[in-house]
């Protein structure tokens, strides 16, 4: 039964963002990390030179940073001095540069000390470490490339937000405003070490883009779909080429960083493809929000399913948005969502659309007209906060990379939450003991967006006695001397085109010539267990979790539930942006064996159920629930 609830209308909506709130750290640093890894990118080409010395020194004097000792903490070996060390009077702030050559082992032994004692982000080369209370609370990066070894510390005087607990608004300011040192110092350490040729083209994060910048980035990505895009063959109605001029003029017209970025995201959403996407850079990211409220669809009702506590009253879970900012919804997501999207599928397409549906700039308000679950009829108007501010009614679970239980009568249940991280196949060997003596198995992929698609055929292959075929690839394959020829046998109609040569001409000047990789072979493990296995699918359900559902299709054993999957996959070409934005290109286009697509319409299932809203609103997984009575009824 769905039951009524008496509702009190907030006061303290208005204040929402003035109050104590649950705060990510990490979020500010993500600008200079970025920073960190353009500078890793392209420095290793740079000599470092006494004119390259004399540059930096100059640029950080101009901080207030002046040439002095090299701090004893954290020195990379006392041995050994820096080519520059400045600081601030105190030693409350440092940057040292080293030679690479002279450091050997020094800078890994570092970064191991670093990684143990600081948390933060770290990738191959760079680092970005925050610490807290030895004897201060501080940021620091490490930044290693082929030519010098770049270390910076400084200090933040002043107690650093936390995850646990809440941090007033103000001392988030703070800290924000203390980490833009940090940013400016990188600034300094990009100029001189990207070469000139980078900088003009924009890439450095954090600086207005000029029009010249613009129309690098838009033909970049545009050129790079036009011969690397591997689903153009679902497209038949788009004319990559016609786009090019209209964006163009687009791009050119005076601008922010954050308008720009939305129009590649227009243009990639036409593509279609949910491996193919444009990531604006961390500066624009940080521009927008959204008010702290999940919606889901059930059907055609988008429903509230989770809210910040101080919201809970005013805007209860089963709440039904009607209209947003006085619009119906499904007119506001045809018009102003799902035009910016990169989806394949419509499933994909609308769960996407609902959980972007209230996204907008930080700070704005929202007015959204919604149905009470007692069926009263109402309006809220709401602010869009930080994304990660949320006090949320309902705490996100923290799934481990897999996990079982026993259910009922012999029968287990195998969560695969992802296949990104390796120790889901470890963590799968610890089970097999107990999977030894099920006889009937639900694997749950409802929450598994992909990752490495070994790991799912390391676990697929104790289900088998026979061979499987992985899917089979195709890949856009360019001859230029090809597409001429077919140019030329297009426009002369009377020439004679059945030969060999002329029809793989006319193919690759029509975009239609590709390479085909045979399906790989997945051979059964030494362990099988043999029992009916039920997998939980849903829309959440992506990439490599979809080649797995693939590859174990003919499985006469195997039992689909729930939802169609997400409906994408592919090996993407990564692309650098002007303005610190990123793309990716989808290269590859999967299909099952026999050729067969699953890429946009998603892997479908045996058994189609869904959620209803009343089923959400008693707690009941209908999904898990349908999975158990096909295996007890086996």
């Amino acid at each position: 039964m769905i039951r009524s609830l008496i509702y009190t209308v907030l006061c303290c909506l208005i204040g929402l963002s003035a109050r104590a709130q649950h705060y990510d750290p990490y979020t500010p640093q993500r600008l200079p990390f970025q920073k960190l890894g353009l500078v890793k990118q392209y420095a290793d080409t740079v000599a470092l030179t006494d004119d390259l010395l004399q540059l930096l020194a100059t640029d950080l004097g101009q901080l207030g940073l002046r040439k002095g000792e090299a701090p004893t903490a954290d020195s990379l070996s006392p041995l050994i001095s820096p080519f520059l060390s400045m600081q601030q009077a105190g030693g409350s702030e440092w940057i040292s540069v080293y030679a690479n050559s002279a450091l050997g082992d020094s800078v890994e032994q570092l970064y191991d000390d670093w990684i143990g004692r600081y948390s933060g982000m770290a990738l191959q080369g760079y680092t970005l470490h925050f610490r807290k209370a030895e004897p201060r609370d501080a940021v620091r990066f490490a930044l290693h490339t082929e030519q010098a070894i770049v270390l910076y510390h400084h200090d933040l005087a002043l107690p650093a937000p936390n995850f646990e607990g809440s941090t007033p608004a103000d001392r988030v300011r703070e800290y924000e405003h203390r980490l833009r040192r940090l940013d400016t110092v990188l600034s300094a350490v990009a100029e001189a070490l990207i070469p000139p040729s980078i900088q003009a083209s924009g890439m450095l994060p954090g600086q207005q883009l000029t029009a010249a910048q613009r129309t690098y980035g838009l033909v970049r990505f545009w050129s790079e779909v036009k011969y690397n895009f591997a689903f153009f063959n679902q497209l038949p109605e788009l004319d990559w080429e016609a786009l090019l001029p209209e964006y163009l003029y687009l791009a050119q017209r005076e601008q922010s960083n954050r308008e720009y970025y939305r129009l590649l995201e227009r243009l990639c959403a036409k593509l279609r493809d949910g491996h193919t996407n444009i990531y604006p850079p961390a500066d624009v990211q940080q521009q927008y929000g959204s008010p702290p409220v999940e919606l889901r669809a059930f059907g055609e009702q988008i429903v509230v399913t989770n809210v910040d506590s101080a919201l809970v009253d005013s805007l209860p879970l089963g709440t039904i948005v009607l209209r947003v900012d006085g619009i119906p919804v499904a007119d506001y997501l045809r018009d102003s969502i799902y035009p910016y999207l990169a989806a394949g599928g419509n499933h994909t397409l609308r769960m996407l659309g609902v959980q972007d549906l209230l996204k907008g700039l930080q700070g704005g308000s929202v007015r959204i007209e919604v149905e009470l679950p007692g069926g009263t009829l109402t309006e809220r108007t709401l602010t869009r906060q930080a994304f990660g501010t949320a006090n949320w009614v309902h705490r996100r679970p923290n799934r481990p990379p897999a996990s079982f239980r026993m259910l009922q009568s012999k029968i287990g249940y195998l969560a695969l939450n992802t296949f990104s991280d390796g120790s889901v196949v470890d963590t799968f060997n610890t089970y097999r003991d107990q999977l030894a003596g099920c006889e009937g198995l639900i694997i749950d992929l409802r929450e598994n967006g992909g990752g490495n698609s070994a790991y799912g055929y390391a676990i697929l292959r104790h289900f088998t006695h026979t061979p499987l075929l992985t899917p089979a690839w195709y890949s856009p394959e360019h001859i230029p001397a090809y597409e001429a020829f077919g140019q030329f046998y297009s426009q002369h109609p009377e020439t004679d085109t059945t030969s060999v040569l002329a029809r793989e001409s006319l193919a690759a000047y029509r975009g239609q010539r590709w390479y085909r990789s045979e399906p790989d072979t997945l051979l059964p493990a030494d362990t099988v267990y043999d029992m009916p296995v039920v997998v939980l699918v849903s829309t959440v359900t992506a990439s490599s979790a979809e080649n797995f559902l693939v590859v174990a299709d003919t499985l006469a054993q195997f039992t689909y539930v729930g939802e169609p999957s997400f409906g994408s996959t592919g090996q993407p070409l990564l692309l650098d942006l002007p303005g610190g934005g990123r793309a990716r290109i989808c290269t590859k286009r999967n299909t099952y064996a026999d050729g067969r697509d699953y890429v946009g319409p998603g892997v479908q299932v045996d058994v189609p159920i869904q959620p209803s809203l009343a089923d959400y609103l008693r707690g009941r997984d209908v999904v898990l629930d349908r999975g158990l009575e096909i295996l007890v009824g086996q």
